[in-house]
């Protein structure tokens, strides 16, 4: 087919190899490596990013 020259379209291998070394972060590592850490403070990223993206869409609204 024509897709088969895409990155990751020729088999399923690469993308299956992503989602397990995703997976296995996300479920044994990631956990492991956090376990004892505080956690992260991001309350005033995540009200920056927030209004970032409401201005944002007020502007793309406004288009």
């Amino acid at each position: 087919p024509m897709v088969d020259s895409w990155f990751l379209m020729g088999s399923p291998g690469p993308v299956i190899s992503i989602l397990a070394a995703y997976l296995l972060f996300v479920l044994k590592i990631g956990p492991k490596i956090m376990e004892n850490r505080p956690a992260f403070q991001l309350k005033k990223t995540i009200v920056l990013y927030n209004a970032s993206q409401v201005l944002f869409s007020i502007w793309l609204a406004s288009l």
